[in-house]
């Protein structure tokens, strides 16, 4: 929290110091021209000039744009749409962390010189903050495989290997579902490979738990870099969302 250097109190800084323009004001009305009176007009100028490095819009900052808070509730809602719509149905599948299941990546033992394919892993943690209305088909699922395998040829202690695998519908992983995703508006789409799925072999049926995601935080990080024009509009976003969910209740 900020320490204003004008009045020394916590929660603002100078150039909102409420103290400083009523001593401004102050000043003004007895009419005195002092290093108040100017500071405070000079920072009224700006503030007509002050451009918003999101919207590109004069008046105002990021912080206090309209149009960025407006995306950022889209964003929020979508987001949080989404992991309702996978934790429902990765938990009626039993896809949950526990589960038992056939990575499509296949691992090398530098020890056996063998390359492992389709390796038995365990899912471990289901990383949501990967999963967003931007990236609604991204590998988001962790698992570890069940086995240790030597990993490299200079370290001889083996270990069990972390994959990153996606849930889809695999009957929708085909050409025409990815020209119309991106006819509605989602970006470029291209089919998942078989080694980016997995098969179940052991389903841990059990609620997920979506109550320690930070949905302010993923929005903040996903806006934090871009402007109006490069985010895009998240309200465009809403149908492919929508069809996306209902492709993965389909499963």
């Amino acid at each position: 929290m900020s320490t204003c250097s004008y009045c020394y109190q916590r929660g603002h800084n100078k150039r909102g110091c409420p103290i400083l323009k009523k001593d401004a004001a102050d000043d003004k009305e007895s009419g005195l021209d002092t290093w108040r009176t100017r500071y405070v007009a000079s920072q009224a100028t700006k503030a007509k000039t002050r451009r918003c490095s999101y919207c590109k819009q004069p008046g105002h900052t990021r912080r206090t744009c309209t149009m960025l808070e407006s995306a950022t509730v889209v964003y929020i809602n979508q987001t949080k749409q989404l992991h309702k719509t996978f934790a429902r149905v990765m938990a009626r599948v039993g896809a949950g962390p526990g589960a038992l299941v056939r990575s499509g990546y296949e691992v090398y033992d530098y020890k056996t010189r063998e390359s492992i394919e389709h390796p038995l892993c365990m899912i471990t943690k289901i990383r949501w903050e990967k999963l967003t209305p931007v990236n609604f088909r991204g590998n988001f699922v962790v698992a570890k495989t069940v086995q240790r395998y030597q990993r490299s040829t200079w370290a001889t202690d083996p270990e069990s290997v972390e994959l990153w695998n996606c849930f889809t519908n695999r009957l929708h992983e085909d050409a025409a579902t990815m020209d119309l995703l991106r006819s509605m508006g989602g970006g470029y789409q291209y089919q998942k490979p078989s080694k980016d799925m997995f098969e179940i072999v052991s389903p841990m049926h059990s609620t997920i738990d979506l109550s320690g995601v930070d949905y302010k935080r993923m929005a903040d990080a996903h806006f934090k870099d871009h402007e109006a024009a490069t985010a895009g509009d998240p309200a465009s976003r809403q149908a492919v969302v929508d069809y996306w969910c209902e492709i993965i209740e389909k499963i």
